[in-house]
């Protein structure tokens, strides 16, 4: 960008007019960086003349973090909510919340950040729990009911967290025991028996736990 681009961008931000975005230009702004082969050199820039404080007050306090996570992003990832997750990952839920509402971001955006957030120090560790652990998070991520989502999940948190550009201990573990607990055949589980929604839950529970224990 040339300077005295860099120079006009800080006047219009002393001037207010960066005020009088609306918020679903700065999304379509933002989505459209994201998908770009480069993302960070949008915030970069933004951060160059003032402007990333203003409009992105959260990704401002922890830039270098998020950059780093976001250009992992990259490597793993094509779609622009993974990399919006990565990039929101120090992020509190009140706070990613409130950076949602503010922008009118698409609740697929929301949804993956917040499962980010909420569920990363798991993910951290997974190479630490036990197999019941293991399943009670990919059913707290719904992974069996949404395994886009929760492989998209996987990339997000990779990039968070690697810092050697190979699939992590964690990733691996989950990824594994994903596809071996998905690939129980339920209705041959409960053929021919009369059984409540509860009794049907447990029995796929125990047989997926067993797949996993392997």
């Amino acid at each position: 960008v040339h300077p005295s681009t860099i120079a006009l961008m800080k006047q219009m931000l002393e001037k207010g007019e960066v005020d009088a975005l609306v918020p679903e230009r700065v999304w379509q702004e933002l989505v459209r960086a994201l998908s770009e082969n480069n993302p960070e050199r949008f915030f970069e820039v933004l951060n160059d003349c003032g402007v990333l404080a203003k409009l992105f007050p959260e990704i401002h306090r922890s830039f270098p973090s998020a950059k780093r996570s976001l250009q992992n992003a990259v490597k793993l990832s094509l779609k622009a909510e993974v990399r919006f997750a990565s990039l929101l990952h120090q992020l509190t839920k009140q706070e990613l919340n409130n950076f949602c509402k503010r922008l009118k971001a698409p609740a697929k955006y929301q949804k993956l950040a917040s499962l980010g957030i909420t569920y990363k120090d798991l993910f951290q560790k997974a190479d630490k729990l036990s197999a019941e652990e293991i399943l009670g998070l990919l059913e707290k991520l719904d992974a069996f009911r949404k395994p886009e989502r929760f492989h998209d999940f996987l990339s997000a948190e990779e990039a968070i967290f690697n810092y050697d550009n190979k699939f992590s201990i964690e990733h691996q573990k989950l990824g594994e025991a994903f596809n071996k607990s998905s690939k129980i055949d339920i209705k041959k589980l409960i053929a021919d028996q009369e059984l409540s929604g509860e009794e049907i839950k447990n029995i796929v529970h125990k047989a997926r736990l067993a797949r996993i224990e392997e």
